[in-house]
């Protein structure tokens, strides 16, 4: 199974539209295992449930949650060009497989979406994001004083 290339103007398939994983067993290309989990089609159903595929824990989320304050900001005017013309942002956002997008704004949510069946709690695997956010963050408490 492989997924026909998407134009900035479509809106990719989802994991449910391609039949990943439905049924028990999965119909034949319909699989998704450690073998293919990385490679599209697979990747569509695999990255929001990376816990049905390898062990994992999951990690409690803190007592003291900090709700972000909010600032909605329309963004369908914000345009981008990737080298075949100009299309919204939020257009190329929804056709280039993004799950799930938040951009904030001095502190505030001005933008939060989601795609393919994700949801705003549900784990998502993040690849080298991980380590570019857990490197901001520990050098946000390093200059607070918080961390050695």
């Amino acid at each position: 199974m492989s997924l026909p290339p998407v134009s900035s103007a479509e809106v990719p398939a989802t994991a449910s539209d391609l039949g990943l994983m439905v049924g028990a067993p999965p119909e034949e290309g319909a699989l998704v295992t450690l073998e293919n989990f990385i490679v599209p089609p697979y990747n569509r159903w695999a990255f929001s449930n990376m816990r049905e595929l390898v062990p994992s824990r999951e990690v409690a989320a803190s007592t003291e949650l900090a709700e972000l304050a909010e600032r909605p900001v329309d963004l369908s005017d914000v345009m981008v060009d990737l080298g075949d013309g100009p299309v919204s942002a939020l257009d190329w956002v929804a056709s280039a497989y993004t799950d799930g997008l938040i951009v904030l704004d001095r502190g505030l949510v001005v933008h939060e979406q989601y795609e393919n069946g994700l949801k705003p709690n549900q784990p998502h695997i993040m690849f080298s994001v991980t380590m570019s956010l857990t490197g901001s963050v520990m050098l946000q408490l390093f200059e607070e004083g918080r961390v050695d």
